[in-house]
């Protein structure tokens, strides 16, 4: 929704809050001048009139001289109860304007509208998206922690369908995820996507080294470790059983290099917090995917003690979302 949307749809919720309240006010109010009782005789001898300058020159009777009063003290209070809501509904319409159009009160860099910006969001970008996948999944999260919607398309595992005409049109490597724009622009494999949407924010380190050190690991993921961990997972827990039992010879071979990946990791770990710029980063989001899932593949995470470790201090930070 644009800014001139959000304004349209709150403005008559608005004007009805400030304006309505204070009209129910003076109907009580009236009707309450109309029923009043004399019973207190200090209230009744203050609702007879006892300012003079209010009533010089006219001749009243006491009962229409209270009325009189009591009309004079609402319509002043109603201004003062008229202002004080104009006020008050200006501050909510901002508050409201904002939260639907995606504004930050402060500049933001990892919310919606930084992402409007950037890469105009009339339309959400449509993820083509496989539930099970660990790529995917790098794209899901670090558009949720980002606030960057996504309109998800899914395919099966096994269906194929990634192989066929209309999907190697957009990607002629035939595989997702793959993030697609109103204007027809499409961009692939996980990494390249995930770099591509955190650019100036808070998930991409802010010196030129640190960046330099995120590609690294996130280089190192696709090559060294997403060919053997991630791949071990779809044939152990995913992969049709033909397709297992035609590829079982090389398992030994997946799993000592799955297993060599895994401790380069626990090696840096062990005396790192993190991957890059020493604080959380999509060098983390690209190697977490498949890691914290790993024992679907066969490998054992408590041989690697500071891997753990870390895979607790990454399910702990904001926004996070679950495969």
């Amino acid at each position: 929704m644009n800014e001139e949307a959000g304004r349209e749809t709150f403005r008559p919720f608005l004007f009805s809050f400030v304006m309505a309240a204070p009209e129910a006010a003076i109907h009580r109010a009236r009707v309450c001048g109309r029923k009043r009782v004399v019973g207190a005789p200090t209230r009744a001898r203050w609702m007879a009139g006892s300012s003079p300058a209010m009533t010089r020159g006219v001749h009243l009777r006491p009962l229409e001289k209270r009325v009189a009063v009591s009309y004079v003290g609402v319509i002043c209070r109603s201004a003062a109860t008229r202002f004080g809501f104009l006020i008050l509904g200006c501050l909510i319409w901002r508050l409201l304007s904002g939260f639907v159009t995606g504004e930050c009160a402060s500049s933001c860099s990892c919310c919606t509208s930084d992402f409007d910006s950037r890469f105009g969001a009339a339309v959400m970008p449509i993820l083509h998206n496989m539930q099970t996948s660990g790529n995917c999944y790098k794209v899901r999260l670090v558009a949720h922690q980002l606030g960057i919607p996504l309109t998800l398309k899914e395919y099966g595992a096994n269906a194929g369908d990634t192989r066929k005409a209309p999907f190697l049109a957009k990607n002629p490597n035939g595989r997702v995820p793959l993030l697609e724009f109103e204007d027809g622009r499409v961009i692939a494999e996980s990494n390249a996507i995930i770099w591509y949407l955190s650019e100036g924010t808070k998930l991409q380190p802010e010196a030129k080294w640190d960046r330099g050190l995120a590609l690294q690991w996130m280089f190192f993921e696709q090559y060294s470790h997403e060919p053997y961990v991630a791949v071990m997972r779809r044939l152990l827990s995913y992969a049709p059983k033909e397709e297992l039992e035609a590829k079982r010879d090389r398992l030994p071979e997946l799993t000592q290099r799955g297993e060599a990946a895994l401790g380069v990791m626990q090696t840096h770990l062990a005396k790192h917090d993190w991957f890059a710029g020493g604080r959380y980063s999509v060098a983390d989001i690209a190697l977490y995917a498949y890691t914290h899932c790993a024992g679907e593949g066969g490998f054992d995470l408590k041989k690697y003690p500071a891997v753990q470790a870390w895979i607790g201090r990454f399910e702990k930070q904001p926004g996070y979302i679950p495969l």
